[in-house]
């Protein structure tokens, strides 16, 4: 028989916050998990200890919290959620954001054992990431988040189809076929569009 797993879901209490959570939840539910439950801190909080504790009321049976902050919310939570004592028996998985490279050297060893799924990765050897990530630093001084580096795609994706169109943007449809056509070695691996897009 398969096991059925139980997740606690953590996320700021606003619509970013409440909408990545519930697209995590009902793929997770999808796949024949449990939403052991839901908790959702205000923005900007400084004291997660109530909310946390709130998982142990609410959701003992989970089998990991699955969380989501951005920016000073994300490195509080990290930090504070190791200092609770409670990621033995409650593993903290995360989306990108609570694994992303310019939170690491705030959080420390906190983030040591957090699972989280990012699509990149400043320390990922690669000769195009290694480019990128020494360009990236010497201008703003600062590894680059995953913020950035979609920022990044997203120009190289623009600059390569209006070569493509020779910066004449005027045919809107021979502008969407350049940018569908679009196809580049990127820092992570190649850039380029489903062909059913």
């Amino acid at each position: 028989m398969r096991r059925v797993w139980n997740i606690a879901l953590m996320a700021p209490d606003y619509t970013t916050g409440r909408t990545v959570a519930q697209i995590f939840g009902d793929y997770f539910k999808k796949s024949g998990g449990q939403i052991a439950a839901e908790v959702y801190p205000p923005l900007d909080t400084t004291d997660f200890g109530p909310y946390l504790q709130r998982i142990l009321q609410d959701a003992a049976n989970a089998d990991a919290v699955w969380a989501w902050f951005i920016g000073a919310d994300a490195i509080r939570f990290m930090t504070q959620y190791q200092e609770f004592g409670r990621e033995d028996r409650y593993p903290l998985l995360g989306g990108a954001e609570v694994g992303d490279d310019p939170y690491l050297p705030e959080v420390g060893e906190a983030a040591l054992g957090i699972v989280s799924a990012i699509n990149d990765a400043a320390r990922y050897d690669r000769p195009q990431n290694k480019e990128f990530v020494a360009k990236f630093q010497q201008k703003f001084n600062r590894l680059p988040g995953h913020l950035e580096y979609w920022g990044y795609i997203t120009v190289m994706i623009l600059a390569h189809a209006l070569e493509t169109v020779k910066r004449d943007t005027s045919d809107e449809d021979a502008f969407l076929q350049a940018i569908r056509n679009v196809r580049f070695q990127g820092p992570m691996n190649e850039v380029r569009f489903h062909p059913e897009a």
